[in-house]
């Protein structure tokens, strides 16, 4: 049998259905197509082609290594340090090109609110004796990166070590008008303001330009030391220590205004109507930085002042006598308001607390029948020695005037002026006793208001007023005439005042050494 190639089981060459590479030539034969022959000229130029490619990849290459080596110790392109242009350069050269740009040099100091000032290269003798810090950045810089890294802007700041003319600094030192302790102003912190209404506000904290002049010296000596071109003093300036934000000045403002709520808080002192209104309230606030309290101290000052001006118990208080004029009556006596001055400073300290804005009572030691009238209201008994009279007020109205017969003027005898309470009312009384004082008389009307002083009738007595005290006085008693004392005994009643003024005595009476 004839010898069958395998291509002679399907229609047509294998080459000519799939397309085939030659191996024998190294050529590739179109899917479809016919194998074309190449030339010996063709395949020589393929060889030339890619061996140029190769070439070109090969010098691309050692062109970037070599550059990458050249930066090793170069400076890449766009490479400034401490605003001096470095591209290129070595280390070496870089340190000599700031060592050039310190002839200009100039440190500008940056000081409180925005002010600033220079001090110049000029005398300083400035010589940079070491840059370590460009070494540095050269060495760091990435020299395989240096295509991309010769795009982009590149700004170093170093600290070069700098030797300058020591005496001469100080003196540039010194004449900053920032560091002028004359021109420095303190800062001011942030406070509580009681404002008009005794309310009170936060005032903010407020800068100064107050510097740590020691601190800020040093680092002016280390940045020109340094070549540093620039310095903000701000780290030593003086900062206010408490904020406007500080949680406890804002507790401290929060507890005075709730204490304020007590405004309009009001007290019946002595018949007077006394409103604490906020003003007032806050004058009575202690603030020690660390919290806000009622001050009791405060407080009793208070109510020491309204005892100074409203109490009449042993103190001298005006009066309006029966003719139009005023006296002035001596601090004797028993009768008048004694505010209870310990109990009105706890009531007041905790109806401040509270916030209470009502209107209250105080307490009294003493305390007269009336609000009015320095508490005797219009119901009381009034005695003039030197008129030697008496009137008897009720309800406003004199419903007896009369005279009458006082103490005679030797000591033990004297009537004593000042304003007492009635102790009692009785009828048959024995005044005195024989073997005691003297003398014993029985009275129909009995009235005392000053231990043995009394109001009491003197039925025996046929004359009152006059100067009839001075020769034939009593014994201290208001003698009054028999058919008035009647009256006078209907018209006061216990706890009513007898006020008696007009001090006819010498003052040597009032002694026993006198008699």
């Amino acid at each position: 049998m004839p010898h069958t190639s395998p291509s002679g089981l399907y229609p047509g060459s294998l080459r000519q259905q799939t397309g085939t590479t030659d191996i024998m030539r190294g050529t590739a034969t179109p899917k479809g197509q016919p194998n074309k022959r190449l030339s010996r000229e063709e395949r020589q130029a393929t060889v030339r082609k890619q061996r140029a490619v190769i070439a070109a990849v090969l010098a691309v290459i050692l062109l970037y290594i070599g550059t990458a080596v050249y930066h090793a110790g170069h400076f890449l392109k766009k490479t400034t340090i401490n605003g001096v242009d470095v591209s290129g350069m070595t280390a070496g050269q870089a340190v000599t090109a700031l060592q050039a740009a310190v002839s200009d040099y100039r440190l500008t100091v940056k000081g409180p609110e925005g002010k600033t000032e220079e001090i110049s290269g000029d005398g300083l003798d400035l010589q940079v004796t070491d840059s370590a810090g460009a070494r540095e950045y050269l060495k760091k810089q990435g020299a395989f990166l240096w295509m991309a890294g010769s795009i982009r802007q590149k700004s170093y700041t170093t600290d070069l070590q700098v030797a300058c003319n020591e005496a001469v600094l100080d003196e540039r030192i010194a004449s900053l008008e920032m560091l002028n302790e004359e021109n420095m102003r303190e800062p001011v912190n942030a406070k509580i303001s009681v404002m008009n209404d005794g309310t009170c506000r936060i005032d903010p904290e407020k800068a100064g330009t107050e510097i740590d002049k020691e601190a800020a010296v040093a680092a002016i000596r280390d940045a020109v030391k340094s070549g540093r071109r620039e310095l903000d003093l701000d780290p030593f300036v003086t900062k206010p220590t408490v904020l406007a934000q500080d949680e406890g000045l804002i507790a401290r403002a929060d507890a005075w205004n709730n204490y304020l709520k007590a405004a309009g808080l009001t007290y019946r002192v002595c018949g007077h109507d006394i409103t604490l209104d906020g003003s007032r309230i806050a004058s009575l606030l202690k603030d020690d930085g660390t919290e806000v309290t009622v001050s009791k101290s405060e407080v009793a000052n208070l109510v020491a002042s309204w005892k100074s001006q409203y109490d009449t118990y042993s103190r001298r208080f005006e009066l309006k006598t029966y003719d139009g004029t005023t006296e002035t009556i001596d601090p004797n006596g028993d009768y008048g308001y004694e505010l209870n001055d310990e109990e009105a400073v706890e009531d007041i300290i905790k109806r401040i607390e509270n916030g209470d804005s009502g209107s209250y009572e105080l307490t009294y030691w003493h305390k007269p029948l009336f609000d009015t009238n320095n508490g005797l209201g219009g119901t009381y008994v009034e005695i003039n020695l030197r008129q030697q009279h008496m009137w008897v007020w009720k309800d406003g109205e004199v419903v007896v005037d009369t005279d009458i017969v006082s103490g005679l003027p030797v000591w033990g005898r004297v009537t004593y002026m000042g304003c007492f309470a009635i102790k009692k009312k009785e009828n048959e009384v024995t005044l005195g006793d024989v073997e005691v004082e003297g003398y014993s008389q029985v009275v129909k009307y009995w009235a005392p208001f000053n231990g043995g002083e009394g109001l009491h009738d003197a039925w025996w007595r046929e004359n009152f007023g006059g100067d009839i005290w001075l020769y034939a006085g009593s014994h201290g008693c208001i003698n009054v005439p028999a058919e008035v004392m009647p009256d006078v005994f209907a018209n006061v009643e216990v706890g009513e005042a007898v006020v008696i003024y007009g001090d006819p005595y010498d003052e040597s009476v009032y002694t026993k050494e006198s008699s």
